[in-house]
């Protein structure tokens, strides 16, 4: 299957479209690159899942999207830790120069 059928058939699935509209799977002549996608695909699905529920309301989604650019764009990690979204990022410390590991969860 040529690459443009490819990136057309990813296109007609709502989430692979959003990831690549994000910038989390781009392509060049005959490679895909998708190193973040992954995780995210799994996060939207989680959201779907419990959109479909009633157990996620818009202004959540919002967030889990929002949680999403930031780690599609390298400024947060994301993994899933015992069924649970678990959140990392770097913070300089102006004080000291240093760094400390700002982690938050988020609980499925």
């Amino acid at each position: 299957m040529s690459i443009t059928k490819q990136t057309k058939k990813m296109k007609d699935n709502a989430h692979i479209a959003w990831l690549v509209d994000e910038g989390a799977i781009s392509y060049e002549e005959n490679v895909i690159y998708a190193e973040r996608a992954f995780i995210a695909n799994s996060i939207l699905q989680w959201c779907t899942k419990r959109a479909d529920e009633k157990s996620l309301g818009e202004e959540e989604i919002r967030v889990y999207l929002k949680t999403l650019r930031f780690f599609i764009k390298k400024k947060i990690d994301l993994c899933w830790e015992n069924g649970i979204i678990t959140a990392s990022a770097k913070k300089s410390a102006p004080t000291s120069g240093g760094s400390d590991d700002i982690c938050s969860s988020m609980e499925t």
